[in-house]
């Protein structure tokens, strides 16, 4: 998408109503072609806990983690916000274990590569909220921090499905590289926003290093699969 196009689209007063149009017009699809327990959680996603997805892409999630339920390895997020991809995440994900990261204080700062729309602390959140938010499901760990330095309870674990939620480029190109030695035999990496041009940036140049089998999926997510 071309950046000027891209900034004028996300002025707060145009962004607002064309995301509020696109969201009842994907929830009716979703209504019409899939089944209702799938849109129940996504609904109670955006309802309780202001998920930051459009419905396609949530639905995606939903799909994914499903599929990956007969992969061996643990289920990780990295960018909470108030917990809603979490929480579908954790309606799906049995007796794995789930470690959630975020700063719980917003966005870092961006670099030269991100759209400038971002700022600062945005889309900052409680801990204790998200936790809060999670506290009925098992095996859920949250850990406050930037990653990866975060990252280390992941040492020694292996992983099945990791839903990598970060905007920014610094934060991408290094979760990337972090996670994808402790990705298990067909583990899967979904990345949101990808059409972004900071985590686009990353992901190239992750794949040109890398040997992974990527998809396209939702409206604006890629999904890394690691093959042996």
């Amino acid at each position: 998408m071309n950046k000027a196009f891209s900034n004028l689209l996300h002025k707060p007063v145009i962004f607002n109503s064309l995301e509020l149009a696109s969201k009842h017009f994907q929830i009716s699809l979703l209504k019409f072609y899939r089944q209702p327990e799938a849109i129940a959680v996504i609904d109670a996603a955006f309802r309780e806990a202001d998920l930051q997805m459009n419905p396609l892409d949530a639905y995606s999630l939903y799909s994914l983690v499903r599929m990956q339920a007969g992969v061996p390895g643990s289920i990780v997020e990295i960018g909470m916000y108030r917990g809603g991809s979490a929480g579908i995440i954790c309606h799906l994900k049995g007796d794995k274990k789930f470690y959630g990261f975020d700063t719980f204080e917003g966005l870092p700062r961006r670099s030269k590569d991100d759209e400038k729309w971002f700022r600062e602390r945005q889309y900052s959140a409680s801990q204790e909220g998200v936790a809060a938010y999670l506290a009925n499901f098992p095996g859920v760990t949250l850990t406050k921090g930037i990653f990866p330095e975060s990252g280390s309870l992941l040492n020694g674990e292996r992983l099945s499905f990791v839903n990598l939620d970060v905007d920014l480029y610094t934060g991408m190109i290094d979760s990337l590289n972090f996670l994808w030695e402790r990705m298990s035999d067909r583990g899967l990496i979904l990345i949101h926003d990808s059409h972004l041009g900071g985590v686009k940036k990353a992901v190239i140049e992750f794949l040109r290093s890398h040997t992974a089998m990527s998809f396209d999926c939702g409206c604006s997510q890629t999904a890394l699969v690691r093959v042996s």
